[in-house]
């Protein structure tokens, strides 16, 4: 009986040898799904890896960018400074070119010198106005102002007479005055 207990279990690992040589192809299989699997790994840690090396490189890029534009602004910052320099240097010589005018002298009391009388004559003002759709010449003292239509024009003269013509319309040159420091109206009309 123990022989035929040994035969049949001979017999029994005979026909388990061929399935344990057929599950030994299954760890195969799970290999190479597991390779499988290890390189979708690898694949995704590159293609992360890819990814991140994109960012550095945006970030240089960005980086160069900004160190650009910082060369660009010390470029023009020196170049602000270099005319500041220029201008300080034409203001300090400015100020001494003024140095050597003398200031308004001081009365006693702190008070500045009375002014004095000018030696210029006043003069009076002569208040020219065109109500003429056109242009008309006008003669004053001897001298010819053209004045256009609508235009008021003031004109100084010495005070006391003076002459003027409308050219066209006065046959002769009119005689008016006027006092110092005053304005003498004069239109141009249709009559």
């Amino acid at each position: 009986m123990l022989r035929s207990s040994l035969l049949c279990g001979a017999a029994a690992l005979a026909l388990l040898v061929p399935s344990v040589r057929a599950d030994e192809g299954v760890p195969i299989q799970k290999t190479l799904e597991q390779q499988q699997k290890d390189i979708l790994n690898k694949l995704t840690q590159i293609q992360n890896d890819l990814a991140s090396l994109k960012e550095q490189v945006n970030r240089i890029d960005t980086a160069k960018a900004s160190t650009l534009d910082a060369n660009d602004l010390k470029a023009k910052l020196d170049e602000l400074h270099a005319d500041f320099l220029k201008l300080q240097n034409q203001v300090n010589s400015d100020q001494r070119s003024i140095s050597g005018f003398q200031r308004m002298t001081q009365v006693p009391g702190g008070e500045p010198e009375p002014k004095r009388e000018s030696r210029r004559l006043s003069t009076g003002t002569i208040r020219l106005t065109n109500d003429f759709l056109t242009l008309q010449d006008v003669i004053v003292n001897g001298r010819l102002y053209a004045i256009a239509p609508g235009e008021t024009r003031e004109i100084s003269v010495e005070p006391g007479e003076f002459t003027y013509q409308v050219l066209g319309v006065d046959t002769a040159p009119r005689v008016s005055s006027v006092p110092a420091g005053m304005a003498k109206p004069i239109r141009i009309v249709v009559q």
